[in-house]
């Protein structure tokens, strides 16, 4: 191999392959492998020993026959180890980015039944997210004009260029009022609807990440939380992707800056963004071409129109002098005007004059007079409507700023204050009706961010730091008990810490069904997320680590979510500053969990490992058991069956579990040792109907239908089959469904009733794209997918195959992508002989690696071929 001394100019080398030639995804391996030949045809051995990716991984990326670009960090590595200096793979990653946007294949093969993400488009779905118009808008004609404009000039000076708007302008000064007004007057213009994010920039709420909104986006238009990428440069592909071609209207309310704002612009010149900030964000009007509208406060006329609106006309003509008055104390600020005006609806009997008296006289107001202070206006406006409260009403208003969430339930407030659920719903009703708190969804409070601000700081003024702390507490305690009790509910079969038997505050949860459960740690999810975080932070660092266990098991299950990596961190560390070995061995647990469910195996097996240490130590035999099935399960997901197999073979020796047992009966089923692997179906089947264990016994009927219909005995296996059905929509269990129904078609499958087989696996392919559930057997899509080849129509069968294809190799499942490639070569052999062999040729190479026993079958299909 020559010496690495290029000039790294950018400019091609004479004779060296240059990428930004490709056109295709074709053309751009090639021209890798050309690059490979130009730097003198390392072997894959020296590629790999100097770029530390497995020879199969590089082969893949290599493959003339690829229909998907190779990962970037693969792309990257292989120039580099091929001479490529720092401007040479600028223009590599230039042309990876390039060909990202349309995956190398032109619009009319992206396109059909299947949207851009490789999942169906949501039928008839259009997005309808503007909150509601604000209630007596006035003024701001200048300000709806220059929007206007922006819409109806938008392509003129750059076609093909998206139009943004952006409203700029100090706190409290109406900016949102302002966007979501106008946005409800031309929302018509937006037949893909409108698309409406808060992004926190500035609040007491951590803003959010570029990432956090891009899920939500994605979310919100029509793609399942479970099938959002992780990475960010994923996430901003699929969603252009999917916004390309729409006329979409975006409100982007409250950015912090521009590099917030940035990843979540469209590219499509049909769409309108709107974004509201106390930023100027000068990067977007330079390098996007925004055009920004810098907001003031109103006009005195606007404002004391704005008063007469919401005091009342009669009684404003009543004393027009006062209303102007108090217009000029709120230095026609809308959110001081909003309270204000509030103050005094409240009290109808209230002269006016007296108020404005009361204001002058404060003490607090004499800010509200000084130019370019307009937080002193809010502040002393927010000072005549607190102490107006009752005494409960301020002490509720003051230690609802010490919530670690972004909203709260009347629940979680009730123990917060320390009172009653039906005191705690009259407070905050009240302290709504005063504009001081927001109830966006039915029992659900959050409030402004400046309204948060001088509420933490009337906290901090009128409350000692014990009781500030004891209310927190509190409320910590409750969010750990009853996040404990809703995971006892939901996934009784799943390993946890004893619950402790403290005496709840106020009330406890109870939850009458799994479902329900499961309903409940979803809504409270962020809170709860947030709460683990913060006493990480803050302490009790008791109440970190045990919350986070709590939580392990809805995480493990049914979501994906990088934060929760940040939260299980955060615990850990709590409890190694909290002294307990306990703790650390169960948040080693969820911290593995947290990994695993963002597809990083090999990080959790390190983690699971050093648990099962700690819990050895401590004789500990059921954390011990938990660790080592983890282990086994990552392992497998890696394709390293001998291995896993041992890991649950040491797991079950310690603990006689059902889930144990199903997972050695799976590892079996895959190395072949099919005697094995029915003994251990049988077992977990009756260990889990002996302990009453619902969702452990559908599973286990499930994995011994599979083992069944791999035997060949299909009617066994599709009683078995049918029974697991019944048992996971019994109690609510959507993944045991989708296993259920996958080992249904499977049966049909084996009974050559095709069509049967294909309507089953529709109906678990459905289930699998909601969001709310992931498949718990890899084996479910592959039956899907063997269902589709065996009676779909060729084009989507292969569709479907390389989509599930695609997903296992993000998700590092070795094994379960080479098998998906068996599939996808039987639907591609129709149509071309050397593209199918290519596929089991890649498949064979995995297989035989794992020690997977249907490494014959593809060996038979490439002999038969």
């Amino acid at each position: 191999m020559r010496s690495s001394n290029s000039s790294g100019t950018g400019e091609a080398e004479q004779g060296r392959p240059d990428p930004l030639s490709a056109a295709t995804v074709a053309e751009f391996v090639q021209t890798l492998r050309a690059l490979k030949v130009w730097a003198g045809d390392p072997s894959l051995n020296d590629l790999s020993r100097l770029t530390g990716i497995p020879t199969s991984t590089l082969a893949d990326a290599l493959s003339s026959g690829r229909r998907r670009l190779p990962p970037l960090a693969t792309v990257r590595a292989v120039a580099t180890a091929c001479r490529a200096g720092d401007a040479d793979l600028e223009r590599w990653e230039k042309a990876w980015r390039a060909l990202r946007q349309t995956d190398g294949r032109p619009p009319q093969e992206r396109l059909g039944p299947e949207g851009p993400t490789g999942m169906p488009e949501p039928s008839g779905f259009v997005p309808r997210q503007l909150p509601p118009d604000i209630h007596g808008f006035c003024g701001r004609t200048a300000a709806l004009a220059a929007l206007d404009s922006t819409l109806r000039h938008a392509g003129r000076t750059a076609p093909g260029a998206i139009p943004i708007s952006v409203v700029t302008g100090t706190a409290g000064v109406g900016k949102t009022a302002l966007a979501v007004h106008w946005a409800h007057t031309v929302a018509e213009r937006f037949p893909d609807g409108q698309l409406y994010v808060n992004l926190r920039g500035h609040s007491m709420d951590p803003a959010l990440t570029p990432t956090q909104a891009l899920a939500l986006l994605l979310q919100s238009l029509g793609v399942p939380w479970e099938r959002v990428p992780v990475d960010a440069e994923l996430q901003v592909g699929l969603y252009r992707s999917l916004m390309a071609g729409r006329r979409t209207l975006v409100l982007l309310d409250n950015a912090i800056d521009v590099a917030q704002v940035r990843p979540l612009l469209p590219s499509s010149p049909g769409c309108h963004v709107l974004i509201t900030s106390r930023d100027a964000l000068t990067g977007l009007v330079a390098r996007e071409g925004a055009r920004r509208s810098l907001l003031d406060v109103l006009e005195p006329q606007e404002a004391t129109a704005l008063l007469r609106n919401d005091i009342g006309a009669e009684r404003s003509a009543a004393e027009e002098d006062s209303v102007t008055e108090l217009a000029r104390l709120c230095v026609q600020l809308p959110l001081a005007l909003r309270i204000v005006a509030a103050n005094l609806a409240n009290h109808p009997g209230r002269r006016i004059a007296q108020y404005v008296s009361e204001l002058e006289e404060s003490g607090l107001l004499a800010g509200l007079q000084v130019t370019g202070d307009p937080e002193t206006a809010v502040a002393a406006a927010f000072d005549l409507s607190y102490t107006a409260l009752s005494a409960d009403a301020r002490h509720m208003f003051r230690v609802l700023a010490l919530v670690p969430g972004h909203d709260i339930t009347r629940e979680a407030a009730a123990v917060l204050a320390g009172i009653t659920v039906p005191e705690a719903s009259r407070t905050l009703q009240g302290l709504t009706t005063a504009h001081l708190l927001e109830e966006h969804e039915p029992g659900r409070y959050r409030r402004h961010d400046l309204l948060s601000l001088y509420a933490h700081q009337r906290a901090q003024a009128e409350q000692s730091q014990e009781s500030r702390d004891t209310s927190v507490e509190r409320l910590l305690a409750w969010y750990t008990r009853s996040a404990t009790t809703a995971a006892e509910a939901a996934y009784p079969s799943f390993f946890r810490l004893p619950s402790e038997d403290t005496a709840l505050p106020n009330q406890e949860v109870l939850f009458g069904s799994a479902r329900e459960a499961r309903t409940w740690l979803t809504a409270e999810l962020p809170n709860l997320v947030a709460a683990v975080s913060h006493a990480a932070a803050h302490g009790p660092y008791r109440m970190a680590w045990r919350l986070a266990d709590a939580l392990r098991a809805h995480f493990a299950l049914q979501r994906r979510d990088p934060d929760w990596v940040n939260a299980a961190r955060a615990a850990l560390g709590a409890a190694q500053r909290d002294d307990q070995a306990v703790g650390e061995a169960t948040m080693r647990l969820t911290l593995g969990t947290a990994l695993a469910a963002v597809e990083q195996d090999q990080a959790a097996v390190d983690q699971y490992s050093a648990a099962a240490r700690l819990y050895a130590q401590l004789g500990d035999t059921a954390g011990h058991a938990a660790a080592e099935n983890n282990i086994g399960h990552s392992l497998r997901r890696l394709g390293r069956l001998e291995d896993a197999a041992r890991h649950f073979q040491t797991s079950v020796e310690l603990v006689s579990d059902p889930v144990i047992q199903e997972n050695l009966a799976l590892v079996n089923r895959d190395l072949g040792r099919m005697d094995e692997a029915l003994s251990w179906g049988r077992r977990a089947v009756a260990s889990a109907e002996a302990e009453d264990s619902h969702d452990a016994y559908s599973g286990a009927l499930a994995v011994l239908a599979s083992i069944e219909n791999r035997l060949g005995r299909p009617e066994d296996g599709q009683s078995h089959a049918l029974a697991a059905l019944h048992v996971a929509r019994s109690n609510g269990d959507r993944v045991g469904e989708a296993d259920a129904l996958a080992r249904v078609a499977e049966a049909h499958i084996a009974l050559n009733q095709s069509a049967e087989a294909l309507r089953h696996a529709r109906q678990a392919w459905d289930l699998l794209q909601d969001g709310s559930i992931r498949g718990s057997d890899e084996q479910t899509p592959l039956a899907i997918v063997q269902a589709y080849v065996g009676a779909a129509a060729p084009d989507e069968a292969i569709a479907l195959a390389e989509h599930v294809l695609t997903e296992y190799r993000h998700s590092g499942h070795r094994l379960a992508a080479a098998r998906t490639q068996v599939l996808l070569g039987k639907a591609l052999a129709a149509q071309s002989a050397s593209a199918a062999a290519t596929q089991w040729e890649q498949a064979l190479k995995v297989m035989i690696e794992a020690g997977a026993a249907d490494a014959n079958e593809v060996q038979a299909l490439l002999h038969a071929g």
